[in-house]
């Protein structure tokens, strides 16, 4: 039986919050994306994404975090980011000012 990634923990912690994340993929390809609801998380991967589990390196959320060319922000709560993974199991959270950098520990 395959083991259940660590990032499906995150994501899960993470589900019904209104977070906006930027991922960093194993490929080099950055995007941002909000995180999903419960019943979009997959076993190995969230499918209305292309990228798997597999292929996060990391994800890095910020405070406030620009939107369509500056004309907005998202404003992302931090202690509840922190407080809703730091029980997940694997993961490394980096905290700096302004910013949580989310990695799976090897």
């Amino acid at each position: 039986m395959a083991s259940v990634s660590p990032w499906r923990g995150v994501f899960l912690a993470l589900a019904g919050t209104p977070v906006l994340a930027e991922w960093h993929l194993s490929s080099g390809v950055t995007f941002f994306m909000l995180m999903p609801p419960t019943e979009e998380i997959g076993s190995t991967g969230i499918p209305s994404s292309t990228a798997s589990f597999a292929e996060i390196v990391r994800l890095v959320i910020r405070h406030e975090q620009q939107l369509g060319g500056r004309s907005r922000t998202m404003v992302n709560d931090l202690s509840l980011v922190a407080s809703c993974l730091r029980s997940v199991p694997k993961v490394q959270l980096k905290e700096a000012p302004g910013e949580i950098s989310v990695s799976i520990l090897a």
